[in-house]
């Protein structure tokens, strides 16, 4: 993997969507705040500022991880046979087990708080 400085980008937005996840399971219930240790802020919904809450500002920062994968990697992959467009398919099946055990160990291991 000789570019591998390309990939900072996907790692960037699979992190960043992983907090967001945690976030929600802690907002709705479904996980205790005082399992983790990652910073959560919040804004009242209807000031000025609410969209540098830790819920949009690190949704901004996946994205903006996303989009600089995007900008290095699909441009330089081009279509030409059949066999092409199969093996592309195997690679997005590739990068989605990737991310879901990157989001995962994110999730559940990096962001919890030893106990």
């Amino acid at each position: 993997m000789k570019n591998w400085k390309r990939y900072i980008g996907l790692a960037v937005f699979v992190i960043g969507l992983s907090y967001r996840e945690v976030q929600i399971l802690i907002d709705r219930g479904s996980w205790k705040k005082e399992d983790f240790w990652i910073p959560l802020w919040y804004i009242k919904w209807t000031s000025f500022w609410k969209g540098f809450d830790s819920f949009h500002a690190i949704h901004g920062l996946a994205i903006l991880g996303l989009m600089e994968f995007l900008v290095q990697y699909l441009p330089s992959y081009y279509f030409t046979f059949l066999a092409d467009w199969i093996n592309y398919q195997l690679y997005v099946v590739a990068y989605w087990l990737i991310y879901m055990q990157i989001r995962n160990l994110f999730m559940h291991i990096i962001f919890k708080k030893r106990k």
